[in-house]
């Protein structure tokens, strides 16, 4: 996973190596640091709070803080292996986690234990949650996206057993694996992508009575290496971009129209995630050849 979201790339750089389990970030004064875990970073994720987010192969979701690489917890809960992750960006400081075990548990970054769970019938792939932490999305080999109201998980779960409440709505269309969920900056339309090599968008508006489904995004074809392959928005919700696992290139489409506005190549394998920068037109793009590149759009 690859996430600039945070950051001004006119101060900072981050760098990351996977294999190793190292982070670096840099800032406008050379400053560096890294972070080391014993186990491989699967992804790193962040910046929000001053915390850095990783979930790593040993199935644990951990916390650092980002000024000094010190890893503030290590968050355990799950019994497989974590896929994905999002954050509360306003408000209470929570973090989603989704996972191979199906379970999706909601974490407050300064304490070890999920503050509450529930527990899925298949493997959850992608997580996502509304800017305000109200509405926890979930997806994954079912081919279809669950909405779950996140005050009826506390109540119904208070014993923490991970028994699962009814979602309050569900939302159907794609016709394969979803790979990725990610909600728009103002909170009203769901992002999703999946291994049926369509990228599409929700209307997850409260109460609302018009249709759900809103939009189809084409040319970005997921390839048959069955990768989770992420798509995300840019800062103000206007644009919409995702790599290929078929032709390795990054599709960045107007959110609106539907329009393609560029289709940029450069790396030499599957483009597994993107990330826009808040404050430039650049995108940090992360693939298979294990290479991040950070370009201009």
């Amino acid at each position: 996973m690859v996430d600039i979201s945070g950051l001004d790339l006119t101060n900072v750089f981050k760098l990351v190596n996977l294999a190793v389990g190292i982070l670096a970030v840099l800032g406008g004064i050379s400053q560096f640091f890294p972070v080391s875990f014993q186990s491989t970073i699967i992804a790193i994720y962040v910046i929000l709070f001053g915390v850095g987010i990783t979930f790593l192969a040993d199935h644990t979701v951990s916390t650092f803080d980002v000024d000094t690489g010190v890893r503030v917890h290590k968050h355990t809960g799950h019994s497989d292996g974590v896929n994905s992750l999002d954050t509360v960006r306003r408000g209470t400081e929570l973090i989603v986690s989704g996972g191979d075990d199906g379970a999706i548990r909601i974490w407050d970054p300064r304490e070890k234990a999920a503050l509450t769970s529930l527990v899925t019938p298949y493997p959850v792939l992608a997580v996502a949650v509304d800017p305000v932490g109200a509405m926890v999305y979930s997806a994954g080999v079912d081919e279809q996206i669950s909405a779950w109201d996140v005050r009826k998980l506390y109540s119904d779960n208070s014993s923490g057993n991970g028994s699962a409440p009814a979602p309050v709505y569900t939302l159907a269309g794609h016709t394969d694996t979803i790979t990725s969920l990610r909600v728009s900056p103002d909170g009203q339309t769901l992002l999703s992508n999946a291994m049926d090599s369509t990228v599409r968008t929700w209307n997850v508006r409260p109460f609302s009575n018009g249709p759900r489904a809103l939009n189809v995004y084409d040319g970005a074809p997921a390839g048959v290496e069955q990768l989770l392959l992420r798509a995300k928005w840019n800062a103000d919700g206007t644009r919409i971009a995702a790599g290929s696992g078929a032709d390795f290139t990054v599709v960045i489409w107007d959110s609106f129209t539907r329009r393609i506005l560029h289709k940029l190549p450069g790396h030499k394998g599957s483009v597994n995630d993107v990330c826009f920068s808040p404050v430039e037109p650049v995108i940090a793009t992360g693939s298979s050849d294990a290479t991040i590149i950070l370009g201009e759009y």
